[in-house]
């Protein structure tokens, strides 16, 4: 069992870990299984989610703040049996098998998002004035169904009752630019939502995402990500032109009597398709604020 953690100085009043203990697994007979299943399986979850329950003031008894912390399924395809090439590189046999191995993960995602949803109106149930801080990597964005899930806005239910149900994302007060978590796309996967009541302590949040690593397509090779005109030989291109309509694909070569500036150096010289081959690149720089507005290619 993979575990999570909570590291605090105060005292742990009562913990507890949970595993479907509150939703049960999910059955499902995979369409793309070799050989096919013969009934549906449980698709079990690997991580559990950890309520830590912690003293927070020793002046007054009893004032506890309840920690949810949590790791819900990545956006991996769950492997299907005789769908997979290559666990490591992640080549499957057949385009359905991954958009169903992707709907599994889902299904598990989302399972443990209603486990914890579950679990914080049990918590209100017991006590309307719990202080909950629910926290860790949701392997969502905020308006994905496994943040909203465990959010429980008035929107989304139409419940004005629930209203102090609600849990609010802190991330908010955040300038949008610096909201991020994932290098790829800038997306916000980790949060940290509170019930309201702990909104008059609240002073602010930071995000250290400075030395993120890109993960977007820019920086993948030509052996993963093919051009249909580009020779496995030739090296990836890189863009300076975000918002170029032209197709992707590399530069031609220029006669070896032509002079030719370096197609990454110059924008007004570089080839419409320089441009557009490896746009993530720009998206890349444009997150880091750097003052580079184009870098070559060796």
């Amino acid at each position: 069992m993979r575990n999570l953690v909570v590291a605090t100085h105060l005292p742990v009043i009562k913990h507890q870990q949970l595993k479907n203990d509150l939703v049960a697994e999910p059955h499902y007979q995979r369409l793309t299984a070799t050989p096919p299943d013969p009934a549906p399986i449980p698709i079990g979850i690997e991580r559990p989610i950890l309520h830590a329950q912690i003293d927070i003031d020793h002046a007054k008894p009893g004032c506890l703040l309840h920690i949810i912390t949590v790791h819900l399924k990545s956006k991996i395809p769950t492997e299907i049996p005789g769908q997979v090439l290559d666990s490591q590189k992640g080549i499957w046999r057949t385009a359905d098998a991954w958009a169903e191995g992707s709907f599994l993960s889902s299904m598990k995602r989302i399972s443990q998002a209603l486990e914890v949803r579950r679990l914080v109106d049990q918590i209100l149930g017991e006590d309307p004035d719990a202080r909950i801080i629910v926290a860790g990597d949701f392997n969502a964005e905020p308006e994905e169904v496994p943040v909203l899930a465990i959010c429980g806005n008035v929107e989304d239910t139409g419940n004005g009752d629930l209203a102090t149900r609600v849990l609010v994302p802190i991330e908010h007060t955040i300038p949008n630019e610096a909201r991020y978590t994932l290098f790829h796309h800038g997306q916000m996967l980790d949060h940290m939502l509170v019930t309201r009541n702990l909104l008059t302590h609240y002073r602010g949040s930071e995000i250290h995402n400075e030395v993120l690593h890109d993960e977007s397509l820019a920086f993948a090779t030509d052996a993963k990500y093919p051009s249909p005109t580009t020779p496995p030989s030739s090296p990836p291109s890189t863009s300076t032109d975000p918002t170029c309509d032209e197709p992707a694909t590399a530069p031609p070569s220029p006669p070896p009597t032509q002079a030719h500036n370096h197609p990454l150096t110059h924008r007004q010289t570089a080839p419409p398709a320089a441009r557009c081959a490896g746009r993530w690149g720009s998206h890349k720089r444009q997150h880091r604020r750097s003052s580079h507005a184009v870098t070559p290619l060796e």
